[in-house]
């Protein structure tokens, strides 16, 4: 799992991504982050993994300072959720960028 975090890390703020292939990669690393969170990967692992990407880390933040869920459906839902959140931040983001 270290090996794809760190991988999509790198991706993530690669400048030359269009903006539905970089909100796509953010997507997938939320959800990685929530999915880790509910299956019970420590909070500092995780920290360590992001290799200082302070976004990153502040999905970290946010998959902990919500409930981890003790069914496969409950977990599912709260990764999906983050998920979903941080890819609509990030086309915001885009579209305001995209604007000037």
């Amino acid at each position: 799992m270290k090996t794809l975090i760190a991988a999509i890390v790198l991706a993530i703020f690669a400048t030359t991504a269009q903006a539905s292939e970089h909100c796509t990669q953010v997507n997938d690393i939320a959800w990685e982050v929530v999915t880790a969170r509910q299956n019970g990967v420590s909070a500092q692992k995780l920290m360590e993994m992001a290799e200082g990407n302070r976004a990153v880390q502040g999905m970290i933040k946010e998959a902990y300072a919500s409930p981890r869920y003790s069914t496969a459906e409950f977990q599912k839902r709260a990764a999906d959720e983050m998920a979903n959140t941080w890819y609509m931040a990030c086309l915001s983001v885009e579209e305001r960028r995209d604007s000037r």
